[in-house]
């Protein structure tokens, strides 16, 4: 399958279905809206030529641009015969190339068996079935108050978006011990990261989320800058249901367990189907083993350090570089941009689609975080 480069598609295979993760970064010299229209005119005509159902939408773009956006993607999903009311998460992503919009990502499925959109408290999801297991995704999912109300305090809408999750898993049959992905994305995240993970260490210990085996049921997961709208905190989460073999990465050689230093996730999932595997590789940065940030100030070293993370997890769980089938990078700043990059070509990596959106990594010192997933096709 060919697609321009702005757009890039990556498939796998498996069985009676098909996964495909499409990237697309807004061109250069584009209004928001008009790169927009550039784009989904694109992935439409993509969506209805395959047969390709979405489950799961990210746009990444300025807060302000969003109406604009939005109404350009109906347009032309409209305009292929497509429904423009499925789930979308719109967030907060300042764009390190161009004007207001980074880029869309987005996960479509080809299956034999039918994609459901379901109402969850606050939005809507998508569940669908892929040979013996059954996915369910929510995204969207704040900390505001069953009447609309927003918490003064951080650390309460945190707590409310983790239980408003279960809540919603539970409606639709699923255990929050059977999430193997989260996306988290913190307003303000400098200001009580630390905080934050209070909060969710001491869900994720309770009886409640994991039964006391959050080290060993722990998701993968990404806390970022960035928000959706209003309040300081939003959660997008990925369940799995069935199938045998579905596997947490703990530690990999090059980093260890991550709630030693007090963030209770995992480094990686992985969901075997056969003699192939799909590998959801958590937010990944600069870290070293003991958990300290490694490259201080050197954009170009936590480059170089990250990718070599990103690829032992992967090499570890029988993938690599060349196997990632989407991923977005996370920039405290352009200069941090143009170092992964140059660190990517001068390396000569594979070289597998990404999202480049600036933001703010969970510590000061850190200029780059990188998450990914991976696909493997043998």
């Amino acid at each position: 399958m060919s697609a321009p480069p702005s757009l890039r598609v990556r498939e796998a295979s498996r069985g009676g279905h098909t996964d495909c993760y499409l990237t697309a970064s807004a061109p250069p010299g584009l209004s928001a809206a008009a790169a927009a229209r550039s784009l989904y005119s694109r992935i439409g005509a993509i969506l209805a030529a395959q047969g390709l159902e979405p489950v799961q939408e990210k746009i990444y773009g300025l807060d302000r641009e969003r109406p604009a956006v939005l109404r350009a993607r109906k347009s032309a999903l409209q305009a292929r015969g497509l429904d423009e009311s499925l789930p979308v998460s719109y967030l907060e992503g300042r764009p390190a190339s161009g004007a207001g919009l980074a880029g869309v990502q987005m996960w479509a499925v080809r299956t034999p068996r039918r994609v459901e959109t379901l109402r969850h408290p606050g939005g809507w999801g998508r569940l669908w079935t892929e040979g013996p297991r059954e996915f369910l995704y929510l995204p969207a999912i704040t900390g505001a108050a069953p009447d609309g109300t927003w918490p003064a305090r951080r650390a309460d809408q945190a707590r409310g978006m983790f239980l408003k999750a279960r809540s919603a898993l539970r409606r639709h049959g699923f255990e929050f011990s059977q999430v193997v992905r989260t996306w988290i994305y913190l307003r303000r995240i400098l200001d009580w990261y630390g905080e934050f993970n209070q909060v969710r260490s001491a869900l994720y210990r309770g009886p409640g989320f994991f039964g006391g085996r959050f080290r060993d049921l722990a998701p993968a997961s990404t806390g970022i800058g960035g928000f959706c709208g209003r309040g300081d905190c939003v959660m997008d989460v990925l369940a799995v249901r069935g199938g045998a073999g579905v596997r947490r990465v703990r530690r990999s050689s090059r980093q260890g367990p991550a709630p030693r230093y007090g963030s209770a996730f995992s480094r990686a999932v992985v969901l075997p189907d056969g003699p192939r595997r799909t590998i959801h590789v958590s937010g990944t940065a600069s870290i070293d083993p003991a958990g300290r940030s490694v490259g201080l100030g050197d954009p170009a070293q936590q480059s170089l350090q990250t990718l070599l993370n990103v690829a032992a997890l992967l090499e570890e769980n029988g993938a690599g570089l060349e196997d990632i089938g989407s991923a977005v990078l996370f920039c405290k700043d352009r200069r941090a941009h143009a170092a992964f990059l140059r660190a990517r070509r001068l390396l000569r990596l594979p070289d597998f689609p990404v999202l480049a959106v600036l933001a703010d990594v969970c510590r000061p010192e850190l200029r780059i975080e990188l998450e990914a997933v991976a696909a493997t096709r043998r």
